[in-house]
């Protein structure tokens, strides 16, 4: 799909995946989508054109896009990702059929929809209206709401509203919007910031939750300690992030990093930079391997690095260290 300029309008596009019965039902061309379906195909269920795009600067978890629809009949297919609509510049009364129970409703200009991932509907736009779609990836979405609730989210779901007034969800879409449509200083961030905020808005306002049965308590578990413990022992030769050990526990690392504290009594790296050094001291104890190969065995960066540890833990260095065992020996 050509991108033209960078406010991303490209040339119109017309559905091509969704067509309508004379009752009115809406079927798919494409089958029954027995997969969801990508936040990029849904330009292919309406017509109109795109006016506004980020799809193009890969954002995480998060995208936009606007879109001048025609008059017209839809159907929003069952989506990978979680849909925010935010409706402006044009009259809308939109026809949604749904075997949950969506009914005829009203838009004014600003208002908002709220639709869960893999939930179809149909609408009806009587005139040309303007609406900017934000998708939230499924992932980051749970990982944002593991964090809020600190608890394990089996699953979620939002409450499918297709008619709100939320002046919130109207700001964060028109801000996201204008970073689409430029390379402003420190975009990363304020991207990753919104999407954030309109998670939390979501879990807040729309939310229905289902929580694992067993609740994280505030610490790890014997089990949970031991498979940190080998898994550092295992790779204590090469760097270790803090994704890695999180990902052992299929925790966010925000989540991670506070049930190690209250667990461990310290951060992370910290009691990674102990762990080295015990292991660098058991070592050093057995004889006479150079102090170069034990720090880069250890996963210091290089040898003054371990040098430096030795002094701030146990205040020698390492040959002291090492000269003072055998003296102890002897």
């Amino acid at each position: 799909m050509p991108l033209l300029g960078v406010q991303g309008y490209i040339a119109r596009q017309l559905f091509s995946i969704c067509e309508f019965h004379s009752n009115g039902e809406c079927v798919m061309r494409r089958g029954s989508y027995e997969e969801l379906v990508p936040a990029e195909d849904f330009v292919e269920c309406i017509s109109g054109r795109i006016v506004a795009d980020s799809f193009w600067k890969k954002w995480s978890g998060v995208k936009l896009r606007s879109y001048q629809m025609d008059v017209q009949r839809f159907c929003i297919p069952p989506l990978h990702d979680f849909l925010i609509q935010v409706w402006s510049e044009g009259k809308l009364i939109p026809h949604a059929k749904s075997s949950q129970g969506f009914g005829e409703d009203k838009l004014k200009t600003g208002m908002a929809s709220v639709i869960s991932n893999a939930f179809t509907c149909q609408c009806a736009v009587r005139s040309p209206v303007r609406v900017t779609h934000i998708y939230l990836e499924p992932k980051k979405f749970k990982e944002v709401a593991i964090d809020v609730f600190d608890r394990h989210v089996e699953e979620i779901n939002l409450r499918n509203i297709l008619c709100a007034e939320d002046p919130y969800l109207a700001n964060i879409a028109s801000q996201l919007e204008l970073e689409a449509a430029g390379f402003g200083v420190g975009e990363k961030i304020f991207i990753d910031t919104l999407r954030i905020q309109a998670s939390i808005h979501l879990l807040r306002s729309y939310a229905k939750i289902d929580f694992h049965e067993n609740l994280c308590s505030g610490l790890f578990n014997v089990a949970h300690r031991r498979r940190i413990e080998e898994y550092v022992l295992q790779e204590l030769s090469r760097p270790i992030l803090l994704e890695q050990l999180a990902g052992l526990l299929n925790l966010s690392v925000f989540q991670f990093c506070r049930r190690f504290r209250a667990t461990f009594g310290m951060p992370p790296h910290a009691w990674l930079i102990k762990q080295r050094v015990a292991w660098a001291k058991e070592r050093l104890r057995q004889g006479g391997t150079p102090l170069k190969e034990i720090a880069m065995d250890a996963g210091f960066s290089d040898q003054s690095h371990m040098t430096r540890m030795f002094r701030r833990l146990i205040g020698m260095t390492p040959g002291e260290y090492r000269s003072h065992f055998h003296d102890r020996a002897l």
